[in-house]
């Protein structure tokens, strides 16, 4: 299933699930890797630009750049994102128009803007594929027993964001085919450094007894990209653990 002289652009590349999908598809590979901060990895068939998603003048200047370069991407991996980690409150009157444009414009204009940039360079592909990192919080909504008393949150405008993205990858999917394949991954709860009565509560509502790990993700990546999916357009595969039955 291993992917062989592809031209990979992922977003994000730098972020938890991100460098672990670029340390994986790194092999054989071409990666182009856009991210706000500097690259982990350095070598030389990684290409890294760094761009801030919020800021649309910047992603002009940085995709032009690219796409001057490279004449045709085989796949695009769309792992960039604004979470919620930073936030201790799931209070919406805490939301206010600015954090949430921000996550409108990171996590769903952002992304329409770079498909809609990169479709002429996909299409040049013979086996083209864009993927979409979603979360389970774009279709299934809070337990909130699950956030009480302790530090985490789950944000309106995250969830919306998310959701959005899936309707996106759904409606793509029909007007990109039949030559550009699109679909969404949504993954459960990825353990970092969350309140322990959180985690507690989230590992003993979850069939499997565990969060998600990033390599979760990965492995359902190379999956979609290789040609063993070439019938699989559209869909949202959701990466839980059974949290969300």
């Amino acid at each position: 299933m291993q992917l062989k002289n592809k031209i990979i652009l992922l977003t994000g590349s730098v972020g938890t699930i991100g460098s672990e999908i670029c340390k994986k598809l790194l092999k054989n590979n071409k990666i182009i890797s856009v991210d706000k901060k500097n690259s982990l990895i350095i070598k030389k068939n990684i290409d890294h630009y760094l761009c801030d998603f919020n800021n649309r003048d910047q992603r002009k200047i940085v995709f032009s750049k690219i796409l001057k370069k490279y004449k045709k991407i085989d796949l695009l991996i769309n792992c960039a994102g604004a979470i919620s980690n930073a936030f201790y409150s799931s209070n919406i009157d805490a939301q206010y128009p600015k954090l949430w444009d921000n996550f409108i414009e990171v996590n769903l204009t952002s992304i329409f803007d770079i498909i809609i940039k990169c479709k002429s360079h996909l299409a040049k592909s013979k086996s083209p594929s864009i993927i979409n990192i979603a979360s389970i919080h774009a279709d299934s909504f809070p337990n909130w027993d699950m956030y009480k008393d302790t530090k985490v949150s789950n944000l309106i405008s995250y969830s919306v964001s998310k959701g959005g993205l899936i309707n996106m990858t759904k409606w793509l999917a029909t007007y990109l085919a039949p030559k550009i394949r699109v679909n969404a991954i949504s993954p459960g709860g990825i353990k970092k450094k969350q309140d322990k009565k959180f985690l507690d509560k989230y590992i003993k509502k979850t069939p499997l007894k565990r969060m998600c790990k990033p390599s979760d993700v990965v492995n359902c990546v190379e999956f979609l990209v290789s040609e063993k999916s070439n019938y699989i357009t559209g869909q949202n595969i959701i990466l839980d653990g059974g949290y969300t039955l």
